[in-house]
């Protein structure tokens, strides 16, 4: 039980924390990196699982990202809520490296995409930029009044 794994030094409860820790960070970081992808189109979601509905509507169902990765994102959801609420809960080695492992691609995914879309914005930037600067230039001058204003003494 939980308790359990929380008061006895014992290494299987060492072991199921480290798990049950890393599981917790692969989640994180897979929740973090959808984060960053929707907030390039300023979307922002406070709950999890909006956030996962949007970041599957937005890229995924419209086949922007892969779909494989919609597996990734509720496998380590699921896990992340198991290991935090099941106070029965426990996984194998072999499932933790399947988790990191997971979010390893995921992340690749996300820093691939990220990297595409900030060149994207970049330009996008810097060709608003220029063309705003080639505006000023374009135009005549205008001509400006100065209004003197009598010295106060």
């Amino acid at each position: 039980m939980r308790p359990d794994r929380c008061f006895h030094p014992r290494k299987s409860c060492f072991l199921t924390e480290i798990n049950a820790t890393a599981c917790n960070r692969c989640y994180y970081a897979v929740f973090h990196a959808m984060r960053a992808v929707l907030a390039l189109d300023d979307i922002e979601e406070h709950r999890h699982s909006h956030l996962i509905s949007e970041f599957r509507r937005n890229y995924l169902k419209t086949n922007i990202l892969d779909r494989s990765l919609s597996e990734i994102i509720g496998s380590s959801f699921q896990v992340r809520n198991e290991s935090d609420h099941d106070d029965m809960w426990s996984i194998s080695a072999e499932d933790v490296a399947e988790q990191i492992d997971n979010a390893q691609i995921f992340l690749s995914s996300i820093e691939g995409y990220i990297r595409t879309r900030g060149v994207e914005l970049y330009n996008k930037i810097c060709s608003k930029s220029l063309k705003a600067v080639s505006s000023i230039f374009a135009s005549p001058p205008q001509r400006i009044s100065v209004i003197k204003m009598p010295y106060l003494y």
